[in-house]
């Protein structure tokens, strides 16, 4: 007996409705409506035949122009709809504001890999409302790159040719300390943010990323969460250390 693998509701009915329904009776559905069109030009072809050789040709060619009304229908109608389950589980069970590009680019997550494992991503619904997106494909990115459990070849680069020279810049009159300029890179803040400007970001940042949000989720989002809190952290304090630009912003 088939046994149909799912990761979720949306899944489940995306396999039921447009995996079986419209691929198995579409097909068969399509292949009557192609065999009534090709039926009596087969017949005209096909009237000084015995039986024993017409039957079998008939059946041969019924089978293939149903498996070729299969093919047709999963090319035109499952293979664009496969993002279509994802989407709808951002949307209606982690209320993530994502876009049908958004589905395509992290419904691996959900769907799952070779043993069923898939990241249901509750935790999501703690986080701001308006930093779930950036929350999911952030992740999404470190589990396609295999961190955290189902590797995705990383695409090659396509050769380029060289870009032009350009003129060698003038030398640097002044000197900043690289652990600065990575701290505001990871709070995401220019060379003149003030003080208040630094608490601000990295408290906005903090609520995507606390552990106490991911507390009861998988441990890889646990992990991730962790990294990312401590990331901040260590970023807001070395910035705190410089605050007002008096150190860093030279």
């Amino acid at each position: 007996m088939a046994t149909i693998r799912y990761t979720h509701g949306f899944n489940l009915l995306h396999q039921l409705v447009i995996g079986w329904g419209v691929v198995l009776l579409g097909g068969f559905g399509l292949t009557g409506a192609v065999i009534s069109v090709l039926e009596p030009i087969w017949e005209s072809m096909a009237s000084g035949l015995p039986s024993g050789i017409k039957t079998p040709i008939e059946w041969i060619a019924c089978i293939a122009i149903w498996g070729g009304c299969v093919f047709l229908l999963f090319k035109a109608i499952v293979m664009p709809l496969s993002p279509l389950p994802t989407w709808l589980y951002l949307r209606l069970c982690l209320f993530v504001p994502a876009t049908w590009q958004d589905a395509k680019e992290t419904s691996f997550l959900f769907e799952g890999d070779g043993s069923g494992k898939w990241y249901p991503f509750t935790a999501l619904r703690k986080v701001p409302r308006q930093f779930r997106r950036e929350v999911l494909h952030e992740f999404a990115e470190q589990v396609q790159y295999g961190r955290y459990g189902i590797p995705r070849p990383r695409p090659q680069p396509t050769p380029q040719s060289p870009p032009p020279q350009k003129p060698a810049a003038a030398p640097a009159t002044s000197y900043e300390d690289p652990r600065i300029a990575n701290a505001r890179k990871v709070l995401g803040l220019n060379s003149q943010a003030t003080a208040e400007e630094i608490k601000k970001a990295y408290r906005q940042l903090i609520k995507k990323y606390h552990p106490d949000v991911y507390a009861k989720s998988q441990p890889e989002l646990q992990h991730f969460a962790h990294e990312k809190a401590k990331e901040l952290n260590e970023a807001y304090a070395t910035l705190n250390k410089n605050k007002n630009g008096d150190a860093g912003y030279m």
